[in-house]
């Protein structure tokens, strides 16, 4: 009898908890918030507030490490988030005046529930002191590994019918924190749900695009600074949305709350590949050029990047050397291991590897050391503000580094003259900005390119130039 009652016992344990982290599963997280939900009545002093929790970047941590360093993870955060409700003077344990139980939902989601007289306040303070103790780095098998978390908050004020969309517009907060930035806190108004309905229609309309074909490719020059003669494009992406062209930093983050990254991004990879053959094909007397790419880091960090990029090649058939991948330096930081590898095998197919948007992110002279880039984008913003000693002194180190390193730069956003003469003083052999153009359609690009190949100039204001493996 007693065994069979301990089985029962390990049996409804099992079917209410997380199996990885021991914390209550979204079965009991949704037990727990009904019967809260009825004890907070008005009869009741008590209310009750939710808190949903996204993990920020954790996707990329598993991709890049794999699954068993994923749920060490989890199981870190897991115990950092317990800690601080365990440490909190607002809060004790569930089952006291004051219940805070956290759950996990699934995945890299989590859900606390909150139930107080002050339950808005606690909430506030509990998100705080979340984002306080997210904020170190983590020990993943000996690697340093950065997550924070993204936090959607709402409160029970008496006018809600029932928990489910209680649940539901925490969760929608969390979204609206997760579009603000990394380690956000959004509390649930009204406006939110207007903006949520909105953000489905577009997710929809998304789908449709690209089944539909309506994005575009749109090229910028790259130019040899002193030469003013073309020397290859950024591919950038545009959508077709009717009669209006919409910039990527208004429908890329639909793309990714859909879920259509990685397919969207192989398409572009295949379409510059495409565009480039093409170009070559049909114009044989073009100077030689390149196209570059950008890739997001969840795409390079897949262990098998490289074979989807030489399969892109052979089905295109462009030339490999002429193919550059633009990667940020978060794809290069978050597994420098993985990245070197990855980088090692495109760059034995003759495809080439830059770094872009240096300085904006996790920069370190380091990096470049460690991993053999090609070439290097330095930021716009050090380029716009080129006045500045500080924004110069980095200009000046980065192009020495990089002499010494043989590693290329292109400067980006130059607009105006001078600033394209003194990174050319400086040394800087490759540039692009509205100075020369900028993003034009294919067919306009590749009049630029054959215009400087037999003027040495793109007939705009100015232009840029290829180097056959390197570029010059």
């Amino acid at each position: 009898m007693f065994k069979r009652r301990s089985n029962e016992e390990k049996l409804l344990k099992n079917a209410l908890h997380d199996p990885l982290t021991d914390l209550p599963n979204r079965a009991l997280f949704e037990r727990a918030i009904e019967e809260a939900f009825l004890q907070s009545q008005p009869s009741n002093s008590a209310r009750v507030s939710v808190i949903y929790i996204d993990l920020d970047g954790f996707k990329l941590v598993n991709d890049a490490f794999g699954h068993v360093a994923g749920d060490q993870l989890l199981v870190a955060m897991t115990s950092r988030i317990s800690g601080v409700i365990s440490a909190s003077p607002e809060t004790r344990t569930y089952g006291s005046r004051t219940k805070v139980l956290l759950a996990r939902i699934g995945g890299d989601e989590f859900a606390i529930l909150i139930e107080a007289q002050d339950h808005t306040e606690i909430a506030s303070k509990l998100a705080a002191d979340i984002h306080d103790c997210l904020a170190p780095a983590h020990m993943i098998d000996g690697r340093k590994v950065h997550c924070a978390a993204s936090l959607g908050i709402a409160h029970n004020d008496g006018s809600y019918a029932n928990s489910a969309d209680l649940v539901r517009d925490a969760d929608l907060a969390m979204y609206e924190a997760k579009a603000s930035g990394t380690a956000q806190t959004v509390t649930f108004d009204q406006t939110l749900r207007s903006t949520a309905l909105s953000r489905i229609a577009l997710e929809a309309e998304l789908r449709s695009a690209m089944i539909e074909g309506q994005f575009r490719l749109h090229f910028q020059p790259i130019v040899n600074i002193a030469r003013n003669a073309v020397v290859g494009f950024e591919a950038l992406v545009r959508w077709q949305r009717g009669d209006a062209l919409v910039m990527p930093d208004e429908f890329l983050p639909g793309i990714q709350d859909a879920g259509l990254m990685n397919a969207f991004s192989s398409w572009v990879l295949r379409e510059a590949c495409n565009t480039s053959a093409k170009w070559r094909r049909e114009c044989p007397q073009a100077a030689p050029f390149h196209i570059s790419v950008n890739v997001t880091p969840c795409q390079f960090l897949q262990p098998d990047f490289a074979n989807q990029v030489q399969a892109i090649v052979c089905e295109t058939g462009v030339d490999p050397r002429s193919l550059i991948i633009e990667v940020t330096e978060h794809a290069a930081i978050a597994n420098r291991d993985m990245a070197a590898l990855i980088t090692k095998q495109l760059q034995a197919m003759g495809v080439r590897i830059s770094l872009d948007d240096f300085g904006t992110g996790y920069s370190s002279f380091s990096h470049l050391q460690a991993l053999s880039f090609d070439a290097i984008k330095i930021d716009r913003s050090f380029v716009s503000d080129a006045q500045s000693k500080l924004n110069w002194s980095i200009v000046e180190a980065v192009l020495k580094i990089a002499n010494v390193a043989e590693m290329q730069v292109i400067a980006e956003g130059i607009e105006n003259e001078a600033q394209a003469a003194r990174l050319a003083d400086g040394g800087c052999v490759l540039g692009q900005g509205f100075l020369y153009s900028r993003a034009v359609p294919a067919a306009e690009a590749l009049d630029m390119l054959l215009a400087s190949t037999c003027h040495g100039s793109t007939g705009l204001a100015r232009s840029g130039v290829v180097r056959g493996q390197a570029i010059v």
